[in-house]
């Protein structure tokens, strides 16, 4: 074969590869690597953003450090309120780095300009890159939801950043912010249940204390005496049906928020099943089928529980704390009484 011809089937074959290559990219057989577009609001490029960088190590540092040094001078210019400047800076920084401080300023800026329903996207995005202060992006959530007139979101989000430790209850009843908020007819009730939920004491919690969880109720009994009653299920009318019922005996002491209770002794009830039981419908929070309850002695049950602080403001803020004079306290309190009836398994 003529070297002429060979030139020639090279040329047709690289003309060939060229045209069915450019034509599967048009086609969009040809995946191209998809490029990281620019959208500070929204938390899945944020996501992206963080894995392309953190995937070099040196690429990393680098874009943190840049990161960071965009950050001050934006809140140099925040401080000078000139937020329109400082937003265009702070974008700057969550494009090298994203960071929790990085949105929570970037969240001031634009509720300053009142871009309230960018900065709340702000916000959010800063809480679960986990800022220094979280109770201040808690705050400030319920600020932009206070001016955009959503009182439940505004509420909800107050509550949570009492509950991450902020207490500057003075400034609240101040802030122009939070007017909207303060203009409810159940502020004054409201906010005196999130400041005594923010710093209370043992004195607060003698009585009963109703802790909701994902399923079940229970009625802590908090005595004087430190004694504690604890009720699982108490539901007038459900002595038929409940499979869990009586009280869990034992001490209990307030350390740091939280309380702590050692259990000693479990006074329930024995159920005979009916011979033909049936599933109830009504009250359903009954939550069993019926069988007949009998009286038992108390046994010995030794338990470690605690009640953690953020179930206990809840308690308060959901006004299921009930304060009980000594008098009111319930004859279960007394460490000699032994219940010797059914009906001496109620706790009253």
């Amino acid at each position: 074969m003529k070297p002429m011809y060979l030139l020639r089937i090279v040329y047709l074959c690289f003309l060939f590869a060229v045209a069915y290559l450019t034509c599967k990219e048009k086609s969009g057989l040809i995946e191209k690597p998809e490029a990281v577009k620019a959208d500070y609001l929204s938390e899945a490029w944020v996501k992206k953003k963080l894995i392309e960088v953190d995937s070099d190590i040196a690429k990393q540092k680098i874009a943190k450090q840049k990161s960071e040094e965009l950050l001050q001078k934006g809140i140099l210019l925040y401080k000078s309120k000139k937020d329109a400047e400082a937003v265009l800076l702070f974008e700057a920084a969550n494009e090298s780095y994203p960071t929790g401080e990085n949105y929570y300023h970037y969240g001031n800026s634009l509720a300053n300009l009142n871009q309230l329903k960018d900065s709340i996207e702000a916000y959010k995005i800063s809480l679960l890159l986990e800022p220094k202060r979280p109770e201040l992006a808690c705050y400030n959530l319920a600020c932009a939801y206070s001016k955009l007139e959503d009182i439940n979101e505004a509420y909800y989000h107050l509550a949570n950043s009492v509950d991450m430790g902020y207490n500057a209850f003075a400034h609240i009843e101040k802030d122009p912010d939070m007017k909207n908020l303060r203009a409810q007819p159940d502020w004054k009730e409201k906010i005196n249940g999130l400041i005594l939920s923010s710093k209370y004491s043992e004195e607060d919690l003698y009585g009963k204390l109703i802790v909701w969880q994902v399923k079940w109720e229970t009625d802590y009994y908090l005595c004087r005496n430190k004694e504690v009653i604890i009720v699982f299920g108490e539901f007038a009318g459900c002595i038929d049906f409940m499979k869990r019922n009586g009280y869990t005996r034992g001490n209990w002491k307030l350390e740091n928020g939280k309380i702590y209770i050692q259990t000693y002794s479990k006074c329930d009830f024995r159920y005979i099943p009916d011979s033909e039981p049936k599933e109830i419908v009504e009250p359903e929070y009954c939550n069993g089928y019926k069988q007949k309850p009998t009286y038992k002695e108390c046994e010995q049950e030794t338990n470690s529980i605690d009640v953690k602080p953020y179930l206990i403001k809840q308690s308060f803020r959901d006004n299921a704390v009930e304060k009980l004079s000594p008098e009111q306290e319930p004859k279960q309190c007394d460490p000699n009484f032994v219940p010797k009836t059914l009906e001496d398994l109620y706790v009253n």
